[in-house]
């Protein structure tokens, strides 16, 4: 909210890309579909904002380790709310940074970022295009041949902190590449606990040659689940293949 305000206050003294790009994010419900926008300006507007507020202070170094942790999400909401507080200061500076003037900056420097990203027309920067996800192989970075076990990148939506949670590590690159999400989702009617619905995130196989190794990627990133059979007479009616384990003959 304090964000917003100061935007607002500033509203007269924007290009006319930051004012498209603000009437963006005061009307952002707070979804993360691929297709959103309002997620991709703040999180841009975010990520300028905290290496404005924390850099000076830590070094390249320790900024980007504070990235990582939980203390991020503990201090910059208190710090925005509080104009007086003393991080607002650029310490290799002269002068007295406010926290008006650093909010503004932020704000530019993002929408600057995204126009050179995504181009000029703030309604094309879609957040499937900031946040995305490749699921790697354990061979997926293999000389010349890695890029075949690999899947993706592909826009998805979610984030951090969201019940979709796809989390991200803020950056002021203009990507921002998923690196945890959950590893399978399950719908369980516990009326008839026999029939649930799953979906992973790639497919069951393992092996990049099986048509089960990505047969369920779109699924998953579409929010959608396919029938699971726990059930053994549903389960044989509709195996496509049988595989048989026979012990080996001890003569």
């Amino acid at each position: 909210a304090a964000i917003l305000s100061i935007l607002y206050r500033n509203l007269d003294s924007m290009s006319q890309p930051e004012r498209d790009a603000y009437a963006l994010l005061v009307s952002w419900d707070g979804r993360h579909g691929t297709d959103v926008t309002g997620a991709t300006v703040y999180y841009a507007t975010l990520a300028y904002l905290l290496e404005l507020i924390f850099k000076d202070e830590m070094g390249q170094q320790n900024f980007e380790s504070f990235l990582s942790t939980f203390l991020v999400r503990k201090s910059y909401a208190h710090i925005v709310d509080n104009p007086y507080s003393v991080w607002w200061d650029n310490v290799h500076t002269e002068q007295q940074e406010q926290r008006d003037e650093i909010v503004l900056e932020a704000f530019a420097r993002g929408v600057r970022q995204l126009s050179d990203s995504y181009g000029k027309d703030p309604k094309q920067w879609n957040w499937g295009k900031q946040h995305t996800i490749t699921y790697a192989h354990a061979l997926g970075q293999a000389p010349l041949v890695g890029d075949w076990f690999n899947l993706g990148p592909f826009p998805i939506s979610g984030a951090n902190e969201v019940i979709n949670n796809h989390a991200f590590k803020l950056s002021t690159n203009s990507q921002f590449s998923v690196f945890s999400g959950p590893a399978m989702r399950r719908v369980i009617n516990i009326n008839r606990p026999e029939l649930p619905y799953s979906v992973l995130p790639t497919g069951q196989s393992g092996n990049p040659t099986s048509p089960h190794y990505d047969d369920q990627v779109n699924l998953y990133l579409e929010g959608r689940f396919r029938e699971q059979k726990m059930h053994k007479p549903n389960i044989l009616e509709t195996a496509a293949h049988h595989l048989i384990l026979t012990p080996a003959n001890p003569n």
